[in-house]
């Protein structure tokens, strides 16, 4: 949006929004973004952000859909009433926000540390969808969580991992919840280009991975290439804030 410094919606029958700030050379650049009395908001979508954006939702006690929050093409500042939201390494909150359901996350590394965050800030958390440009830090967490993982609650059912090469870091990551989240019904490792996804390769990943130790006894494990073209959700235009799920890939 060209013209507006900011703009106010008052939406107590608005189901989804999507914000989309775009490179402007001339003219004033969309800057805040307020959403006040959204008592059926159910989605919140930023589309491929290449420019800062602080967006302030006020009241929405039905939304489950949440992304892509961003570290990478223009930082995310969000504030979800007590929950304030900066870029992926500031989270803050004073009370969790137990609606949200469904997240997205374009990081430029892979942080464990970060996800963790997000995980109490929205504690009912199901689907997690995660797209890193570099493999990011060791991820070590046995002796750094070793308490945390005995009395976090991890709810989630289902997690997408973009972007996945088989690193240390990423293995490490994965295996986080792999190992812990006892509700995991499907964890996707959308493999990079330029890895041959053969049974040798998988067979050791499974290894790697210790999915014979799993959680979650229904947890099933898939590995396919990763063709998606898109940096966050699949969203283009306002028909498409209605799809079934934003963030999987359509590619």
């Amino acid at each position: 949006h060209v013209g507006f410094r900011c703009v106010r919606i008052t939406a107590r029958s608005i189901t989804a929004i999507g914000v989309h700030v775009c490179s402007c050379r001339s003219g004033q650049e969309l800057k805040e973004v307020i959403v006040e009395d959204a008592p059926c908001l159910e989605r919140l979508l930023r589309f491929v952000p290449d420019r800062e954006v602080h967006v302030s939702v006020i009241s929405a006690p039905k939304l489950h859909t949440l992304g892509c929050l961003t570290n990478m093409f223009g930082v995310t500042n969000l504030k979800l009433d007590t929950a304030a939201i900066s870029g992926l390494n500031r989270v803050n909150f004073t009370t969790a926000v137990r609606s949200v359901k469904d997240l997205a996350l374009s990081a430029f590394s892979l942080c464990l540390d970060e996800v963790i965050n997000f995980m109490g800030c929205f504690p009912c958390l199901e689907r997690l969808y995660i797209k890193s440009g570099i493999s990011g830090g060791a991820n070590l967490w046995r002796r750094k969580h070793k308490n945390l993982t005995k009395w976090l609650d991890i709810r989630l059912r289902y997690i997408v991992l973009a972007n996945y090469r088989g690193t240390r870091s990423q293995v490490s990551f994965a295996t986080f919840f792999i190992l812990n989240a006892r509700m995991l019904e499907s964890m996707r490792f959308a493999v990079k280009d330029g890895i041959d996804i053969d049974g040798g390769w998988i067979e050791d990943q499974h290894r790697r991975l210790m999915v014979e130790k799993k959680a979650s006894r229904g947890a099933k494990f898939d590995f396919c290439e990763n063709k998606c073209r898109s940096n966050s959700t699949h969203v283009e235009n306002v028909r498409d804030l209605s799809i079934t799920d934003p963030f999987e890939c359509t590619c």
